[in-house]
């Protein structure tokens, strides 16, 4: 495009008036040559630009009078599988700047708390063969997951009668329930106040 840099006007008489063909002709020309230029650029620009992700799940929380927000987003990725973010913020009255995040391929199926004032939010997510249940715990001086487990049957959650802690039930897929007793035929993980723990 170097002929639109130092344009070469020729001046043709007419009689009183002077017309500027070949300065017309060319400066059209340099303007069909910028506008080919802008657009071709434009859409390199497009089939270059970052994937758009979407928001799978969200939902605000209050943790130690705290306002937080946790939301699982799906990122694209051409030719392979998508990226699954979790992401855990503090909006509101933060003790500390609280920005966490983590990157899965697994497809995420729920996210909540077992009751209004838990400190601890809980995630279930499938990989095909199986169920992950991932638990983080939410306070002022961070995010800290403390439960990573897999399971072959859909998890099961409650709170243990005696302590009054929360337990996580895995591989139980033949419980019974009753009135008077509950059988766990898999395993039970047991909050102790500092992580969860395998009950024997």
């Amino acid at each position: 495009m170097g002929f639109c840099h130092r344009p070469q006007f020729v001046f043709i008489r007419s009689g009183a008036r002077l017309r500027f063909r070949s300065a017309t002709v060319l400066l059209l020309l340099c303007s069909v040559a910028v506008a080919v230029l802008v657009s071709g650029t434009r859409a390199r620009a497009s089939s270059h630009s970052r994937p758009v992700q979407r928001t799978l799940m969200q939902m605000q929380s209050v943790f130690n009078d705290s306002l937080y927000e946790q939301t699982i987003v799906e990122i694209p990725k051409p030719g392979s599988l998508p990226t699954r973010r979790l992401q855990i913020y503090c909006l509101n009255d933060c003790a500390a700047r609280i920005r966490f995040q983590e990157d899965f391929v697994d497809t995420p199926l729920s996210m909540f708390r077992l009751w209004d004032g838990s400190n601890k939010l809980i995630t279930i997510w499938t990989s095909g063969s199986a169920y992950w249940v991932r638990v983080y715990l939410i306070d002022s001086e961070g995010v800290q997951k403390i439960l990573d487990q897999a399971t072959r049957s859909a998890p099961q959650f409650g709170v243990d009668s005696r302590t009054g802690s929360p337990v996580v039930i895995l591989d139980n897929p033949e419980s019974e329930a009753s009135p008077i007793d509950y059988k766990i035929h898999g395993t039970a993980w047991e909050w102790n106040g500092k992580q969860y723990q395998a009950m024997k």
